[in-house]
């Protein structure tokens, strides 16, 4: 059964539903002259901004601001006694915002679940788009100084980065996703 709350901050403009829904409220608005009419009320299309549904509020003196509509279903349904900052998605799904689908978290807490979903899928490599090295250079590094002919600063030297980035790469600190290299 889908429950109606008034949003926090917005009360007798807007109220947000436990199954995620955001709908203004029937009002009086200013026409030509000093007539009114009544505006009714319907139900917020979202829209996405990093994959989250957001809609915008306009306050009392029409000014507009953006609404997550997770946190507008949160702070409306959900108690928050350690007054945790962010409201975690327990699916993984950022367009899931029902009430049963969220829970107050810290950031920490949050990353760490996008972690164990797999959400959170940075780049590897030569993909990351910040690397100076590719998987065939740190490759051919591996092998290089496998010989023992060559130091980290040679081989920093020769690719155009730092030592230290050399070594962590051969060694394997960085660049994990690449295979052992064998000779």
């Amino acid at each position: 059964m889908e429950i109606w709350k008034d949003v926090v901050g917005y009360e007798g403009l807007y109220k947000v539903s436990n199954l995620g829904q955001v709908r203004s409220l029937d009002r009086e608005v200013k026409i030509k002259g000093n007539n009114t009419k009544i505006k009714p009320g319907r139900i917020l299309k979202p829209y996405l901004i990093y994959g989250y549904p957001v809609v915008i509020l306009y306050d009392k003196n029409s000014r507009p601001k953006k609404g997550k509509v997770h946190r507008l279903v949160a702070i409306a349904f959900i108690s928050n006694p350690e007054n945790k900052p962010e409201v975690n998605h327990i699916d993984g799904i950022k367009t899931n915002s029902c009430i049963n689908n969220l829970e107050w978290v810290t950031g920490n807490e949050n990353k760490a679940h996008a972690v164990r979903l797999g959400l959170n899928k940075s780049p590897k490599g030569e993909c990351s788009g910040m690397s100076k090295l590719t998987d065939d250079i740190v490759k051919e590094a591996k092998i290089l100084y496998a010989t023992g002919n060559f130091t980290f600063m040679v081989l920093g030297l020769k690719y155009n980065v730092s030592a230290h980035t050399i070594s962590d790469a051969v060694k394997g600190r960085s660049w994990k996703h690449l295979l052992e290299v064998n000779n």
